[in-house]
């Protein structure tokens, strides 16, 4: 009786050790060299048949518990994988929508500068042409008798109304000008963009007042000739 109960510690351990040796290849995890199946000599018994078929069953069973447990290892593995995919695409779906408003966001506003400019230079020129008139029929009254008190003065406040109107309201949007090669030789000499960007502020301030000037005094020419 002690050789067989040592018979079956005997298999019993290296059924364990087999599932043992299983389960790490399937997890991944490297064998220990050290460890090796111990195998005890077999020794003459008696056979006993129904004994054997019972631990046939035993050996049978725990290999197909072993191989459940190793498939639902493979499966829970697929499906992280499975769930890390789509969240990378949300993310690259996400960066190209966003880069896709700033872009929509950036043309709107160059859009609604240009059209706000169109809208500040049609004021201009209506104004000029009104303030040309009038102080051509303020002359023709004979209250204004000097030229620089009925044209001049009414021309520079009409500016400085223009200026502080789009310096409180338009403060966004920079005048044009012609560009020159003197803004490229800023640039090439290392001259700070602020600098470059004031620049950029007084040539337009310039260039919008001599145009202003330019229309003022047509209109002027203009009245005088009708109004004569």
């Amino acid at each position: 009786m002690a050789d067989i109960e040592a018979i079956r510690e005997a298999r019993r351990r290296r059924i364990l050790q087999a599932s043992e040796i299983r389960i790490n290849r399937v997890l991944g995890q490297p064998a220990d060299e050290n460890e090796e199946l111990v195998i005890y000599p077999k020794r003459t018994a008696r056979p006993e048949h129904p004994k054997n078929h019972g631990e046939n069953t035993e050996f049978n069973s725990t290999q197909e518990d072993r191989n459940t447990a190793a498939d639902s290892l493979d499966k829970e593995k697929h499906r992280s994988t499975v769930k890390i995919t789509p969240i990378k695409r949300n993310v690259s779906t996400q960066n190209t929508s966003v880069s896709q408003n700033d872009s929509l966001n950036t043309s709107r506003s160059s859009s609604d500068a240009k059209m706000i400019l169109k809208h500040f230079e049609f004021l201009r020129i209506v104004l000029s042409v009104m303030v040309a008139y009038l102080c051509r029929r303020v002359l023709s009254t004979g209250y204004g008798v000097f030229y620089f008190q009925s044209i001049i003065i009414p021309f520079a406040l009409m500016e400085a109304g223009f200026f502080m109107f789009k310096h409180k309201v338009l403060h966004n949007v920079t005048l044009p000008h012609k560009s020159s090669m003197l803004i490229g030789v800023l640039m090439l000499c290392g001259i700070k963009p602020e600098v470059v960007h004031l620049y950029n502020q007084i040539m337009g301030y310039l260039t919008a007042a001599s145009e202003d000037f330019a229309m003022f005094f047509f209109a002027f020419l203009m009245a005088n000739i009708f109004i004569a």
